[in-house]
């Protein structure tokens, strides 16, 4: 019995017997009884597979090739699956639960019990999987193992590999995450059903609240690692991840993580290009989600250790949002922010740019106040910023030229129009009076229907805030007017990055009246057109030869590429060839690993500061005199809040022992 050949050769003839029996059920206009009978005889032989492998439970050698492939595609074939992609009835999935997934669902907890099979599972090549179809079966096998070591309350199972297997699917996750399927809601909740996203999310968080210490150090390490890579699903499953577990942990756990995001964050923006590279946006977006978490004790303290007066606090405070401080707090910021910006709106827009810098520093400034909620009330900033948007009309702007390219080296033109943009979404008051939104549609509709790619990519989700706007039925034809023929340049847009991007939002509104009137009107003039609708609509792709899926999958390999790991020319606006310097205008991913080697809820750890031994002693000497005060202080003095400062103090110095 301890012949690896013999458990061999028994696994391969019993799987490819249910895997058999599997394929015949689902033939499509299957004879009911084919299919009862198939479903039986697979759940006789997995129930034979189960004492197959209990038999040989312990031998030493086992190759699990042929389960792991059986249970992958019995995963694959899920409730969900079976409902919104094979279109089969209730009751077909009912059979197929009760004679196939149970069975597999009790030999995957057995399986769990060898820690082989989860050093296999974890090994699996998820790019080299033949059938794409499988990445769904592997995340279900993945959840339906997580869920099988909570029931079973089963702590011997390896916590590290399964973490490790989520994180290494995520970046194939954008496939299965947007064909719609749902999955059924356990327990008491308002919705009756989930998402794959929100399944896999509720999964995790429920096996994190299972982990040890050393198992969440391992999870914190696989968030960070995702935020801080390129890959958009990773980083926001991540955030996501972490906000429930700062919701369900310490106040303490929630201070250490916002001071780690906060340290990364202004530590990577001293790098030119991590404006424009996709960790900007999953750290901006973690810290938004996590700060509003934060008692309001802690905000003013922050903000107090982080003043907006000072410029350098800028962009974290453009990606925190003003109106997220304390409401008294507030005001007295908003107050000094719009004054800021209406000084420099003024001095630009009526003396001119003098340098780079000072355009750098207006942009900055204009993403800090678009976050603000007071700006609705200021007449003079109003003014300006139409004003502003007359200066951006491609009449009047050398940078937008007819042929729609932009000028090299004019990167921060496009930094600039995208600040506007939010800025004007803000401003909800240009968007109501009537001379003022024409005034800025016709800017937009212009920019949109000359511009290159980049600019119409900027300036589309404020054309369809204004689109959502109410007209008054003064300018009601003056509106319609551009609307129609900004809605007709960009159906017949040859650029596919620019149409699948209008598509897209045009997706999310298409319920609108205003919208639908418009699409009707555009579309009924030209057949084409019409038909182009019609497929996205019922597709959900432009290409009616080309399902969703396929496309989905044939993005698995598209990587985003950091321009600095590599020498690059690029071309100025005056045909001069600049060379980038390698790691000189970008941040360095060897600090980005040392960033969260600490395993504790305090801040990451970073490069440590070069010091003398006396410096070492001296501070030493000076932390047992003040530790030594601070123990003679009576309790009753200590509050909440002292408290967890001390504790964050313990848990530094807690990382350097380590």
């Amino acid at each position: 019995l301890m012949d690896q050949h013999i458990y061999q050769n028994c696994t391969k003839i019993l799987c490819s017997m249910v895997e058999k029996n599997i394929k015949t059920a689902l033939e499509v206009q299957q004879q009911e009884k084919v299919i009862l009978r198939s479903l039986k005889v697979g759940n006789f032989t997995m129930k034979i597979l189960i004492k197959v492998h209990n038999i040989f439970k312990h031998a030493t050698e086992k190759n699990y090739n042929y389960i792991v492939e059986l249970l992958l595609y019995i995963y694959l074939n899920n409730p969900s699956y079976l409902t919104f992609i094979c279109e089969k009835s209730p009751q077909f999935i009912n059979l197929v639960k009760s004679n196939v997934l149970n069975p597999s669902d009790a030999l995957l907890k057995e399986m769990l019990m060898e820690e082989k099979f989860v050093n296999h599972l974890h090994n699996i090549d998820l790019n080299g999987l033949e059938n794409k179809d499988n990445l769904l079966g592997y995340v279900i096998f993945i959840m339906s193992a997580i869920k099988s070591g909570l029931q079973e309350n089963n702590t011997r199972y390896n916590k590290y590999k399964i973490i490790d297997c989520v994180f290494r699917w995520l970046p194939y996750g954008h496939i299965w995450f947007n064909m719609g399927l749902k999955f059924e809601a356990i327990g008491e909740v308002k919705c009756n059903s989930f998402g794959l996203y929100e399944q896999l999310l509720t999964h995790m968080f429920v096996l994190a609240c299972t982990c040890d210490s050393e198992e969440i150090n391992h999870l914190q390490q696989k968030i960070y690692e995702s935020i801080l890579s390129a890959n958009c699903y990773s980083a926001l499953f991540s955030s996501n991840l972490l906000e429930l577990l700062v919701r369900s942990s310490s106040r303490s756990f929630l201070m250490g993580q916002i001071s780690s995001l906060t340290t990364t964050y202004q530590k990577l923006e001293n790098y030119q290009l991590f404006a424009d590279s996709p960790q900007y946006v999953h750290i901006r977006y973690t810290l938004r989600s996590l700060y509003k978490y934060l008692h309001t004790e802690h905000k003013i303290r922050m903000y107090n250790n982080q003043l907006i007066c000072d410029e350098k606090n800028f962009g974290l405070w453009s990606a925190i949002g003003i109106k997220s401080l304390p409401e008294e707090l507030q005001s007295r910021v908003e107050e000094q922010i719009v004054e800021t910006l209406k000084n420099k709106l003024h001095k630009v827009l009526n003396s001119g740019v003098q340098s780079p810098d000072e355009i750098e520093s207006l942009v900055k400034i204009m993403n800090v106040c678009a976050t603000c909620s007071l700006i609705d009330h200021t007449d003079t900033l109003e003014d300006y910023v139409i004003k502003a948007w007359t200066k951006m009309c491609p009449n009047n702007s050398k940078f937008l030229l007819p042929n729609g390219a932009l000028v090299m080296g004019c990167v921060w033109y496009l930094n600039y129009i995208e600040a506007l943009v939010s800025l004007t979404i803000a401003m909800k008051c240009i968007l109501a009076t009537g001379a003022n939104m024409i005034k800025v549609h016709h800017v937009v509709s212009s920019m949109i229907q000359e511009g290159n790619t980049e600019v119409k990519l900027v300036l589309i989700k404020l054309f369809f805030t204004m689109m959502l706007t109410p007209v008054c039925d003064e300018n009601k034809r003056a509106v319609d007017t551009l609307l129609l023929s900004t809605f007709k340049s960009l159906f017949e847009q040859n650029d596919i990055v620019v149409k699948n991007r209008f598509f897209s939002a045009l997706r999310k509104h298409i319920s609108d009246k205003n919208i639908e009137r418009i699409i009707s009107k555009v579309v009924n003039e030209n057949s084409t057109l019409q038909k182009t609708w019609q497929t996205y609509t019922k597709r959900g792709t432009l290409n009616e030869n080309v399902d969703l899926k396929t496309q989905l999958i044939g993005t698995i390999d598209f990587k985003y590429r950091h321009k600095c790991l590599e020498s690059v020319c690029m071309e100025s606006s005056d045909s001069e060839c600049v060379t980038n310097k390698a790691n000189s205008s970008n941040f360095d991913f060897a600090d980005i690993d040392t960033l969260f080697e600490a395993e504790s809820d305090s801040e990451p750890a970073c490069k440590k500061v070069k010091l003398d031994t006396s410096d070492v002693e001296e501070i030493i000497a000076r932390l047992e005199n003040d530790a030594s005060q601070l123990s003679q202080v009576k309790e009753n003095v200590f509050t909440r809040d002292y408290k967890d400062r001390v504790i964050g103090v313990c848990e530094m110095l807690r990382n350097i022992i380590d």
